[in-house]
């Protein structure tokens, strides 16, 4: 996405904005209610018209607005966090991100991982999106982060946001937002995202260590998820889920296609088949996470059921744990009990390690001067 794109992205937002504006002040104060997420993507055309399938309506960004930012002094999130500094800040994320999906739609994966990489290194700080220095390396450019996609995209909503309302609106916050509606406009559910966080000043390559690696065992992802971050067995499995979206690299699964040694837990087709695409385009191929790459669904699930979990560490949540297998089945058979999980996963998540002390970030690739 180059500078004329971000330019167009953001003119076009910032004129529907207006017209959002015009609109809203013949409304009630609490605006339009979310109507939760549809199935797919519904595109209707042009910035904001998702139909059944989208994000379901503008949302509320007003409600709890406490003081002349809508937050409090303790750093804590609350819902309307910018009701008064930069009210329509969710329409503006929503209509950038729409946009960008509507041009490609594997985003949505690119998005919410971005979101996750930042909540589980340093905490949801946006330090994930700054650059490297002379000095020192940042996370993005760490070996596990160098697939990392969707930067470009957070530089629009960011530039959109500074055009309507200068340093008002925080990195971190444009992440979980995006985060949100991309799942949502990929089919998922549309959830309530409370706001107010605040961006860090360091960005450090080593911290991505933090990170959950995809050759981990079930034991090893419930130490890292529920002993480490406070998360729940159900809530590990659902965001799991997540994987529902996107694609892996063969540098990422070709551990279980040695020679000889190919993983039992792994379809025997789906073997044959990752092996030739690794052998042909190196550790750089990539293979969907499942079938269904670009819509949030139950596949995944169902596909851990099948022996065609892509990754070592998706098809130990139904080989290494009674636990994690039983969410697995239950989820896969109730899309509802999947998507709410996911949601309370994902509240939690978007609260990891919170910096009261940080900055609202003007450029998210650079600390302010």
């Amino acid at each position: 996405m180059g500078k004329s794109m971000l330019m167009d992205i953001s003119s076009r937002v910032t004129a529907l904005t207006l017209a959002v504006m015009l609109v809203a002040s013949a409304a009630s104060w609490g605006g339009v209610a979310a109507q939760g997420g549809g199935r797919g993507y519904g595109y209707d055309g042009g910035g904001g018209g998702y139909g059944g399938g989208g994000y379901g309506g503008y949302g509320n960004d007003y409600d709890q607005g406490q003081g002349p930012q809508g937050g409090t002094s303790s750093g804590e999130l609350i819902m309307g966090y910018y009701s008064m500094s930069c009210p329509y800040a969710e329409t503006i994320v929503r209509n950038v991100v729409g946009d960008a999906l509507y041009r490609d739609p594997t985003l949505a994966a690119s998005l919410l991982r971005l979101h996750f990489h930042d909540c589980f290194v340093r905490g949801c700080d946006a330090s994930v999106l700054l650059d490297s220095t002379h000095e020192s390396k940042a996370e993005k450019d760490a070996l596990t982060n160098k697939s990392l996609r969707g930067f470009e995209v957070i530089d629009a909503v960011k530039e959109a946001l500074e055009a309507q309302c200068p340093r008002a609106v925080s990195c971190a916050d444009v992440l979980a937002l995006a985060a949100r509606d991309s799942v949502s406009m990929a089919g998922g559910p549309y959830y309530d995202v409370p706001t107010g966080r605040k961006d860090g000043s360091l960005s450090i390559a080593a911290d991505t260590s933090a990170l959950p690696a995809a050759t981990l065992t079930a034991d090893e992802l419930i130490d890292v998820f529920v002993g480490t971050h406070g998360f729940t067995v159900p809530e590990l499995v659902a965001l799991s889920g997540g994987h529902t979206l996107g694609q892996a690299h063969c540098a990422n699964f070709k551990n279980r296609l040695v020679a000889n040694a190919v993983d039992p837990t792994l379809a025997a087709d789906m073997a044959a088949s990752l092996a030739t695409t690794c052998r042909s385009g190196g550790d750089g191929a990539t293979a969907k996470l499942d079938i269904t790459s670009n819509a949030f669904d139950t596949a995944y699930f169902k596909g851990l059921q099948k022996r065609r979990g892509l990754l070592t560490s998706d098809q130990a949540l139904i080989t290494g744990s009674q636990e994690t297998a039983m969410y697995v089945s239950m989820f896969a058979d109730n899309s509802d009990m999947f998507f709410d999980t996911f949601v309370q996963g994902m509240a939690k998540m978007g609260q990891l390690d919170l910096n009261p002390n940080g900055d609202v970030r003007m450029n998210c690739r650079i600390i302010n001067k």
